[in-house]
């Protein structure tokens, strides 16, 4: 049995993957609200049939909000052993998702290309969970 440690440096994964990402998505929430009111879409509806300005807004928000499990998984095992690189790659993650919104919220789509780098750092958080787990497993 071994004994896991926390490095101080931790506290930096939490505020940017946990912290941030509650930041990142009251933007979208607020993206879409903006939205709602702009193109008359009332709750409960979550795509509308024929706008499909409103449905990119809705869609760039949904995307993020599958991503987080992944994110958030990666990011706070990575982290543990790899804080200073995981709030980096967060920072990077964070970023691009924000540039991807902003993109897709275009109303056209193809635009949301512009945050796939924000994918590097997702790769770099698995990368340091991957190590992480190998490296407990050692």
């Amino acid at each position: 049995m071994s004994t896991l440690t926390v490095p101080k440096e931790y506290g930096y994964v939490v505020l940017t993957s946990v912290a941030g990402s509650i930041v990142v998505n009251m933007y979208f929430m607020r993206c879409v609200a903006k939205a709602r009111e702009q193109h008359g879409i009332k709750f409960p509806t979550v795509y509308a049939i024929d706008n499909d300005a409103f449905n990119c807004v809705q869609r760039g928000h949904q995307h993020f909000l599958e991503m987080q499990p992944f994110f958030m998984a990666t990011s706070l095992i990575g982290g543990i052993q790899h804080p200073r690189l995981v709030t980096g790659a967060s920072l990077v993650y964070l970023l691009g998702r924000i540039v991807f919104m902003r993109g897709y919220s275009t109303g056209e789509p193809a635009k949301r290309k512009r945050g796939f780098f924000g994918y590097g750092g997702l790769l770099a958080c698995l990368g340091a969970s991957v190590s992480f787990a190998v490296h407990r497993l050692m």
